[in-house]
């Protein structure tokens, strides 16, 4: 449900279509995303991976058959430093 939340946002923000994809069971897949978007006439289609880090997951993406995609959101300096202000908070409350 978050995902698919994310998306409606994302569509929001950026005035074109987004689906949700999924990597794992959920569907549709990355891969029928793709196809049902060049199926319905866009010509390039991109995928914003929502994954912290390189692996399967996101080997998988990103041979789902974009024109582009994003790489995981871990290899984002901005992403690593929430993560961690965040433990550092939960820290300083757990001392506490």
């Amino acid at each position: 449900a978050e995902t698919r939340a994310l998306a409606s946002a994302l569509e929001r923000v950026l005035g074109v279509p987004v689906s949700a994809g999924f990597a794992s069971a959920a569907s549709p897949t990355v891969a029928d995303a793709i196809t049902g978007f060049r199926e319905r006439g866009h010509r390039r289609v991109a995928v914003a991976t929502h994954l912290l880090a390189p692996g399967f997951f996101a080997d998988r993406i990103a041979a789902a058959g974009a024109d582009v995609t994003s790489p995981p959101l871990g290899a984002n300096p901005e992403i690593v430093d929430l993560i961690v202000r965040l433990y550092l908070k939960n820290s300083t409350d757990l001392i506490r």
